[in-house]
């Protein structure tokens, strides 16, 4: 029998199956419900602990490397230096992994789905491409093995770092960091480092980390920027067991220089409240910093009204002690921004420097003119609009650190050497005046064909503001302020032959390695009593580094150029927007009395009779593709002077008095000094 079924009834399972037809969110993959929560954390603990430790079975270990180590000795059949190198054809290479696959067949399962030992993936044939081979097709031994150990290093502190990374993105968070770093203390070379003063050496530690690698201030770094940042390694070298105490002391991590910022920050916190207040942090670096400076750190940086904390702190030494990184300039560029406009204009910059010379007047310092650093800043910072610096111009030219310093802190030495000077001589200077040192390379180029010593000369850009157009040695800057071209001494510079040398490579491309130095002329005294020591290099354009660079010819063999000169510009690379050419002279042009004359001008020394002038030598020259240089000044008058040692011969026109020009300076080793009338070291002659 059957029965009849209401039309309700049936209209049930279309109203059932309408609704199903309703789209719906895709749940996302691996979703469980929220009421599965601590089972779903569970699974993701589990599964990210059996990945890791599959991971570090395939890792190498010690014993592993010593095979490895082994394996490539024994198969290496190219001996150096009495056998205490070696070197392994590509033959030797596959040699080595065959034996290498035999010994872990023995002892050990293959560990990877893909039938791979843990030594296969380093014995690829890419892998050794990634080396340059000798002539003869070999690479060496340790450059191999080396590269292995920090492959091996940077899986482990991978898998290292993942573990700290609970919500599995790949990036750590500040907290993360820091347990990571407190984990590793115990392994770390930290004796002198209490444990009451870990929350400080974590703060300081992990601080680095994060204002080098999370400039956003996202709150997180990626994993894979700490593993091939060098700050990474700089906390593994604590790991090393005698490690020079040197390197102790510089290590941003080591107890030393932990112990050296907290004591820092427990002298200044004079009310012991625990932060720092405008008028205590005033007194830092002996209250060199600016009021403009410190107002602007304390309206960015400060934790509560009037006061920073101990990582406030931190980032400002960060900022200060590496002023060239690209975040230390971003840090004090949004800092010097105190119109928050995105640039600095020529208004900011006179109003920011005006409070550096105050403070320096205050100190009894000698003041700077205000228009001149301000001109030469410009320079230096090569804007890409004329009257605007912005930050990627502060980037992008180089010297971004050295503008935000002059800028903020009035420290003498600081001041001077980025004016252009460098450690005062006091022992060394007349009337005991603080003089400024620096150095100058005399580049010398001999014409294979005709012997003729040539000198090589830069003319600065013609769009800078300051000086443009004018003659100077390779390298040689001018520096703010001062009316000369000098090229400044770095704190890394051994001596001042390091320093010419480097100038020169920084700004033409002259490859230090590609100059023998001849003779280490006696200082000059500028204008502005700035000591100026002359040093003489011959280039040699046979050298590899400079052989290298040679265009190629239509034959594809790589030819010198017709001349010596012309081979070597050919060679050269520098910036067009700070130096418009480079050109040689012959060295005899600067003793003829052809094209020839003398420029005067007042004698700037307070001490000069009233009227009394000094006098320059001018010199023009054109080139052998028909350019056009003025020759003046210091550059003119140390050209003069070695050209007479050098080539043994008098000018043909008259010397300049000894009263009427800058004099040479005889530094004695007794620490005295004594001007005299003609340059008393003889050096090589060419």
């Amino acid at each position: 029998m059957n029965a009849t079924v209401p039309d309700k009834v049936l209209e049930l399972p279309r109203l059932i199956l309408r609704k199903d037809r309703v789209p719906q969110r895709p749940k996302p993959s691996g979703f469980l419900p929220h009421y599965h929560a601590p089972l779903a954390d569970a699974l993701v603990v589990a599964a990210k602990s059996h990945f890791l430790d599959r991971k570090r079975k395939i890792v190498l270990s010690n014993d592993d490397l010593d095979l490895l180590w082994d394996c490539l000795w024994q198969s290496a059949s190219v001996a150096q230096q009495g056998g205490e190198t070696k070197r392994m054809t590509f033959a030797d290479f596959t040699a080595a992994s065959q034996a290498l696959a035999q010994h872990q067949s023995q002892i050990l399962p293959r560990l990877d789905t893909e039938g791979m030992t843990k030594f296969d993936r380093f014995f690829a044939p890419s892998i050794f491409l990634k080396f340059v081979p000798d002539d003869d097709g070999t690479v060496g031994v340790h450059e191999y093995f080396n590269y292995v150990l920090r492959k091996v290093s940077l899986m482990q502190a991978r898998l290292d770092l993942a573990h700290y990374d609970h919500d599995n993105d790949g990036h750590l968070t500040e907290d993360e960091l820091q347990s990571y770093v407190e984990d590793l203390i115990p392994t770390l070379k930290l004796e002198s480092l209490n444990k009451s003063v870990y929350p400080y050496y974590l703060c300081s530690a992990v601080s680095k980390f994060m204002f080098y690698l999370d400039p956003l201030k996202r709150g997180k770094v990626s994993i894979q920027k700490i593993l091939l940042s060098p700050i990474l390694t700089e906390l593994f070298e604590l790991r090393e067991p005698n490690l020079p105490d040197d390197m102790v002391k510089t290590n941003w991590f080591s107890d030393f220089y932990s112990i050296k910022i907290y004591g820092q920050y427990l002298s200044l916190d004079t009310d012991g409240n625990g932060m720092l207040s405008r008028s205590e942090l005033a007194k830092f670096n002996n209250g060199t910093l600016t009021d403009v400076y410190l107002d602007r750190v304390f309206e960015e940086r400060q934790i509560r009204i009037g006061h920073l904390d101990y990582k406030a702190f931190v980032e400002l030494i960060l900022a200060i002690e590496n002023p060239q990184s690209p975040q230390s300039i971003t840090y004090q560029f949004k800092l010097l921004d105190v119109d928050q406009k995105g640039y600095l204009d020529e208004f900011t910059l006179k109003f920011l420097f005006k409070d550096v010379v105050a403070k320096m007047t205050s100190f009894g310092h000698e003041p700077v003119i205000v228009e001149d650093v301000v001109n030469e800043i410009f320079d230096m910072a090569n804007p890409e609009k004329p009257n605007r610096i912005t930050l990627d111009d502060m980037l992008k030219c180089g010297v971004g650190g050295t503008i935000t310093t002059i800028l903020t802190d009035c420290r003498e030495e600081r001041i001077r050497a980025n004016l252009g000077a460098q450690v005062p001589l006091s022992a060394a200077q007349p009337n005991g005046d603080r003089a400024r040192v620096a150095a100058v390379l005399i580049p010398i180029l001999v014409d294979p064909d005709t012997d003729e010593p040539h000198v090589v000369l830069t003319q600065r850009a013609l769009t800078l503001r300051t000086h443009a157009g004018e003659v100077a040695f390779p390298g040689v800057r001018l520096m703010l302020s001062i009316i000369l071209f000098v090229g400044r001494m770095d704190e890394g510079d051994a001596d001042v032959v390091d320093t010419a040398l480097r100038e020169a490579e920084e700004e033409i491309g002259l490859p230090r390695a590609a100059v023998r130095v001849l003779s280490i002329h006696n200082p000059v005294i500028s204008l502005h009593r700035l000591h100026v020591t002359p040093v003489c290099g011959l280039i040699d354009l046979s050298h590899p580094s400079l052989r290298d660079r040679w265009q190629t010819a239509s034959d594809g063999e790589r030819q010198p150029r017709k001349t010596a000169s012309a081979t070597l510009l050919a060679a050269l690379a520098f910036n067009p927007a700070e130096v418009a050419c480079v050109f040689t002279a012959p060295l005899h042009r600067f003793l003829q009395a052809e094209n020839h004359t003398e420029q005067v001008f007042p004698n700037p020394d307070a001490g000069a009779p009233p009227g009394s002038v000094w006098r320059a030598h001018r010199f023009t020259h054109v080139d052998e593709l028909g350019r056009r240089f003025i020759v003046w000044g210091l550059t003119a008058q140390m050209l003069v002077e070695f050209a007479t040692l050098a080539l043994a011969r008098v000018p043909e026109f008259d010397r300049i008095p000894d009263t009427q020009r800058p004099q040479m300076l005889n530094l004695q080793t007794d620490g005295s000094s004594a001007a005299v009338s003609a340059p008393p070291v003889a050096g090589p002659r060419i």
